[in-house]
């Protein structure tokens, strides 16, 4: 039982590494392409012909790290040609009893690729909170869903904050691709009047 647990860890560790390499920040499709193939193939030869296997282990697992710290490494940018639904970042400052949020997106969608994005700034006071809702929207798979809270407050004033993937211009959206680029095209708290 032992060996099938290491055996489902040790695909798992080589699946994710292959993908962190193929979707990373290195220029060329070529390359990251390759260093994935490379990746894998490595780990398979080497569990397959390293004795004694725990030598084989723990080169893995070795190499495994070196390429997690390499991964973790990618510096997060925020200056990129990003679409314009998710161009401009939001900021909140709190004094006292107020807070002011700046940014607010509020987008007028005509269709799924024609709309009009429009920014607002507003201060709420905290005291007159009345509701949190808690958001699940799905989209295809039950397992993934995109989080959202709404904050109600008095007088039929509402914000929702969301986190989400931004896109640079032409990037198409990829549930798999978007566990792996957190660091390559920074996450945004994006926040929306109801």
């Amino acid at each position: 039982m032992g060996a099938l647990l290491l055996r489902v860890i040790l695909c798992s560790l080589t699946g994710w590494g292959a993908l962190a390499i193929y979707f990373s920040n290195l220029s060329s499709l070529a390359l990251r392409a390759g260093l994935s193939l490379t990746f894998v193939l490595g780990a398979v030869a080497g569990l397959l012909f390293i004795r004694p296997r725990r030598r084989a282990v723990y080169g893995f697992l070795l190499v495994f790290a070196g390429l997690l710290l390499w991964w973790l490494s990618i510096p997060p940018s925020h200056d990129r040609d990003w679409q314009p639904d998710v161009a401009v970042l939001p900021s909140a400052t709190i004094a006292g009893d107020h807070v002011t949020i700046r940014n607010i997106r509020n987008i007028d969608y005509h269709s799924e690729t024609d709309y009009t994005v429009q920014y607002y700034d507003k201060t709420f006071q905290l005291s007159q909170l009345r509701t949190v809702d808690l958001f699940l929207s799905y989209w295809g798979s039950p397992l993934i869903a995109h989080t959202m809270m709404s904050f109600g407050f008095a007088g039929d004033q509402y914000v929702a904050i969301s986190i989400e993937t931004r896109k640079e211009k032409g990037e198409d959206y990829s549930a798999l691709k978007g566990f792996f680029i957190y660091n390559r095209s920074a996450s945004v708290v994006t926040l929306g009047s109801w």
